[in-house]
């Protein structure tokens, strides 16, 4: 599962912080993996740069989760772990920059499809009770 384009408007969360993160990454990865990893940063660093990026994200993702009282907040803060420890992982793996790039990527859809979707979906139910 890759992705090339512009984000979906169909994934956005409609919560400003957490999409512009979103678009921020995705933007960033297709960028480096459209050039094969030959602008944007020195390729050996995609894989840092992520989970420096990701980690920032998903503790911004958890805190405005748990400010809106999401009953999932604890089990997707355990997704984020699991996501994060799998990205670790691919350093002892002998991938290419722009591999690494495209499984960043492909954790990135899934988190988002898997557990951040649901959580647009609290929002957007809470919103509509007023």
């Amino acid at each position: 599962m890759s992705y090339e384009g512009s984000f979906p408007h169909a994934w956005e969360t409609g919560i400003a912080e957490i999409d512009d993160d979103h678009r921020h990454l995705f933007k960033t990865l297709n960028e480096f993996i459209a050039t094969d990893g030959k602008s944007l940063m020195d390729d050996s660093h995609i894989l840092d740069w992520f989970l420096a990026e990701l980690m920032n994200h998903f503790e911004k993702e958890e805190r405005i989760m748990e400010m809106h009282g999401y009953r999932a907040a604890g089990e997707h803060r355990d997704h984020h772990r699991y996501v994060f420890k799998q990205l670790v992982a691919l350093k002892d793996k002998n991938l290419s920059p722009t591999e690494l790039a495209h499984e960043c990527q492909k954790a990135l859809i899934r988190d988002l499809l898997v557990k951040d979707l649901p959580f647009k979906e609290f929002m957007q139910k809470r919103k509509a009770a007023g």
